[in-house]
């Protein structure tokens, strides 16, 4: 069974991403972006409108909404990949993405140039393939 994150879940990592980084401390949700952030997990947690996709597509789909829909001022993309980060944890899977070598920053910014793009969802399943062949199950 899969695990989802809530609304508090999502405000949790974005206040620990605050306490990580300075440049964060003031930053707040924008106006509409908790709604944002709620149609986010219902995507997500109910497939709308993404219908019977896998889990690594949908999980890469996560992480592109939340970059796209910028509900904080500030830290957006960093938010994102923690968040998906997390969401994978969750799951039970160990992710070996390297921060040293800035595969968590590529990730990011693949998925938004991906986006600026305007690339259906079938772009995105090399990216879905990628991250799968990242992570190992506990």
């Amino acid at each position: 069974m899969t695990w989802y994150p809530d609304i508090n879940d999502l405000k949790s990592y974005y206040l620990l991403l605050k306490k990580k980084y300075s440049d964060l401390e003031r930053e707040h949700i924008l106006g509409g972006g908790e709604r944002k952030l709620k149609g986010i997990l219902d995507s997500l947690r109910y497939g709308l409108p993404m219908g019977d996709l896998d889990f690594w597509l949908k999980t890469v789909l996560f992480l592109r909404d939340l970059v796209c829909f910028h509900c904080y001022s500030e830290g957006n993309h960093r938010f994102a990949y923690e968040s998906t980060i997390s969401f994978l944890e969750e799951n039970g899977y160990l992710v070996g993405i390297s921060e040293e070598a800035g595969e968590g920053e590529k990730l990011t910014r693949l998925v938004g140039d991906e986006l600026a793009e305007g690339n259906p969802i079938r772009n995105f399943k090399p990216i879905a393939k990628w991250l799968k062949s990242k992570c190992e199950k506990k």
